[in-house]
């Protein structure tokens, strides 16, 4: 009987004859090459992120301060136009952080034919005192209110109006640029002749 001896290993396990098929894995120029691709895309990702970040932080602020803007000068001008007078005697005109007192037959206290209420600055916000009751704070602690100008318009043709300019900076204590936001606003409101 003839038995011819197996190889020792299969064919499936032969090695080619090119020795370089079986080389793999990266060169040092290629890891490099990878690695400074992988850190100008992170570069990019995380400038966005704080391009995003610092964005949204500004819109907010600007936000804030647009939103206080409309809400003092709407609470004013409201206020005016339902007016029956301008207390001239306690109302201080033409200057920053000016005092406007008005008369009024709204929402009057029990007993009364008139009543007085005041719009003023205390510690950069507006405030709106009226008789009998508490101060109402009408400006958030968020922002600051740096000039409140009144100006008083008498003509002999026209109803008394109040010019009214508003300057409003949001709070940033710590400087960041991107809390910045400002706006100055200007409006004027006329008393109603009933």
């Amino acid at each position: 009987m003839n038995h011819k001896a197996k190889p020792p290993f299969s064919a499936a396990f032969v090695l080619p004859k090119d020795n370089s098929k079986l080389l793999t894995g990266f060169t040092l120029t290629e890891l490099l090459v990878y690695l400074a691709v992988f850190v100008i895309i992170l570069a990019v990702v995380v400038s966005f992120l704080f391009w995003a970040v610092n964005s949204n932080n500004f819109a907010r602020a600007s936000i804030e301060v647009q939103d206080n803007v409309r809400k003092a000068l709407e609470r004013m001008t409201y206020e005016i136009r339902s007016a029956s007078g301008v207390y001239v005697p306690t109302s201080a005109f033409n200057s920053p952080g000016s005092q406007l007192s008005l008369a009024t037959t709204l929402d009057l206290p029990a007993g009364e034919t008139i009543t007085y209420e005041d719009f003023y600055l205390d510690n950069g916000k507006l405030f709106l005192k009226k008789e009998g009751s508490r101060a109402e704070q009408i400006t958030s602690d968020k922002v600051t209110i740096t000039s409140l100008d009144f100006k008083y318009l008498t003509s002999t043709t026209t109803a008394e109006s109040i010019q009214i300019g508003l300057t409003v900076d949001y709070n940033n204590p710590s400087a960041d640029p991107y809390l910045q936001a400002e706006s100055n606003s200007t409006t004027t409101a006329t008393l109603r002749e009933y």
